[in-house]
């Protein structure tokens, strides 16, 4: 399956112009995460020098990961348009981290998070057997249903615990959406293409004619340094064994959102998709991993892919990994000018709000087209329905379980972690006594073509099977015994057995048959049907599905 509209492939070139205008429109995704590093200050009193140095760790190990996972180096890299950002699973970990030893517990921690994140992905393609499609459809849903749960409160004016609702700031959202909603169904060619940056720059006016963005915002930008790299020598690094576990969640939280995003890259680019190419996978966390190491050694904090970024690609159409690399090196750039950081920070939340929730739209589809791929009896369905109910109820609750300890509250507060944990768990259990193998007997003389699709079809919903793999595989043996009975092959019932695993449907039909020599033998064109077929044995029928 594909997202439709694919103006610019994997590796296509873009003009330089629609290049450099794609890449900038990334850049202001970037800044979303940006207000967890707003927030970490406010919280534990950052002086301006320190988070300066913060940001520039973050925003240059931000860009290399994204330039390695545009071209690709020596088994590392998924070679993708993948931006990436600061990781909101490490806003937790954060705090506790500067509150108890400053910012050099706090670029210790994330160093060694970034070595263990390096060890498990080498790990990660082992999770096949237990990773089965709906799964990563769920993740993606979940990852979708866990941004907009951060999204809402700035989209609705809300700043803070307790704060009311800033009311120019809604009408800021509200009449951007719209507008990025307009743009995209109405829009073509480069308007399309640009909608997000449109976006942007209609998103400063509207608040600059709401009073959201004024002369304030424009004398501190003026204010800031045109160019000042990271130094974080000044401050040194730390380690504390106590904030091991929580770092480690937060690692693994941005783990699993690093495979729904690269799934979703894999989904929107190959029309041939089936499943998670986890060697590809195992390749992107690995580059996570790197980063990260790389982002506490020169001030930064844990980063990770950013799906509404992915998801602004599948709204532009352009997964040109030239883009990527363009992206990477501006992240860089502005790394080390804290003049750019100030431009790109004074954009309203409300504004990057309403990009959100566009770009946050897509994966949420993408999803349940995922899910609904499939073929899912009630055991199934409970595999995806019980994680996805417990992790959107972790998100409806966040703020009471903040109130229990610290610790705890940083490992049952990450919903998304949480509901991939336990759907890998619950299939898990679910494959014990679910046989590879179905045979079944039909009597064309007393049956009927419909009985055929049922005992198929039953077996395909216990194994999760493809529904287009199935309905052909159906039409293929309803085909096959029809001709049996139609050239009086048999006057017994015909044999069906089906081997299934998640990457292969092997069917053989067989008879008994009374003919001699080649009068016995079968002349259908049912293996048409099949990706393969073999009718060399004479009273036997083997066809072949890519599952």
């Amino acid at each position: 399956m594909k997202l439709p509209d694919l103006v610019y492939r994997s590796d296509d070139r873009p003009p330089w112009s629609v290049t450099l205008v794609l890449a900038v429109q990334h850049l202001f995704l970037f800044v979303i995460g940006l207000q967890i590093v707003t927030a970490l200050a406010s919280v534990a009193g950052i002086e301006v020098n320190d988070l300066l140095v913060l940001i520039g760790g973050i925003a240059i190990a931000a860009g290399a990961a994204t330039i390695v996972n545009a071209v690709g180096y020596r088994g590392a890299g998924v070679r993708y348009l993948v931006p990436y950002t600061l990781s909101a699973a490490y806003l937790g970990p954060m705090v506790l981290a500067v509150k108890t030893g400053g910012l050099s517990l706090l670029f210790g921690m994330t160093a060694v998070t970034g070595l263990v994140q390096v060890g498990f992905s080498r790990y990660i393609s082992r999770l096949r057997r237990y990773f089965p499609v709906e799964i990563a459809g769920m993740i993606l849903l979940m990852l979708g249903i866990m941004l907009i749960s951060h999204i809402m409160p700035a989209f609705m004016g809300k700043y803070g615990a307790g704060s009311g609702t800033d009311i120019a700031s809604v009408v800021t959202s509200v009449l951007l959406l719209g507008f990025l909603v307009m743009v995209y169904v109405y829009g073509r060619g480069m308007l399309r293409t640009a909608g997000i940056m449109l976006g942007i720059c209609a998103g400063w006016f509207i608040a600059a004619a709401t009073g959201a963005f004024g002369p304030a915002e424009i004398a501190e930008i003026a204010a800031a340094p045109l160019f000042a790299f990271p130094d974080p020598t000044q401050i040194g690094w730390s380690f504390d064994a106590a904030l091991l576990l929580p770092f480690l969640v937060a690692g693994f939280c941005t783990v699993f959102n690093d495979l729904g995003t690269f799934t979703l890259c894999q989904v929107s680019t190959n029309q041939e998709w089936q499943r998670p190419d986890f060697e590809n996978i195992e390749k992107g966390v690995l580059v996570t991993g790197l980063a990260t190491t790389f982002s506490g050694l020169i001030g930064g904090a844990g980063v990770g892919a950013s799906p509404a970024a992915v998801g602004v690609s599948i709204a532009n159409g352009a997964f040109s990994r030239i883009i990527g690399v363009v992206t990477g090196v501006l992240l860089i750039l502005i790394g080390c000018s804290p003049l750019l950081v100030r431009l790109m920070t004074s954009l309203p939340p409300s504004v990057l709000a309403a990009i959100s929730l566009f770009a946050v739209s897509f994966i949420i589809v993408s999803g349940l087209a995922i899910i609904s791929s499939r073929m899912l009896d009630s055991r199934r369905s409970l595999v995806i329905g019980v994680p996805l109910a417990i992790g959107v109820g972790i998100d409806l609750v966040s703020d009471k379980i903040v109130g229990m300890n610290d610790l705890l509250s940083q490992t049952f507060g990450i919903s998304l972690t949480v509901a991939a944990l336990l759907a890998i768990l619950l299939n898990a259990l679910y494959q014990v006594g679910v046989k590879d193998t179905v045979e079944f007997f039909h009597d064309p003389a007393v049956a009927s073509p419909a009985d055929v699709n049922h005992a198929m079809m039953r077996a395909a919903r216990v194994w999760g099977a493809r529904k287009e793999v199935f309905s052909r595989a159906v039409r293929a043996v309803q085909t096959c015994i029809k001709d049996i009975e139609t050239q009086g092959l048999t006057e017994d019932p015909v044999r069906v057995i089906m081997r299934f695993d998640e990457f292969n449907l092997e069917i053989f039909v067989s008879y008994l048959t009374r003919r001699s020599g080649e009068r016995g033998r079968l002349t259908t064109g049912a293996g048409r049907m099949a990706d393969e077929s073999d009718l060399s044995c004479r009273c036997t029928l083997h066809l072949h599905f890519d599952q």
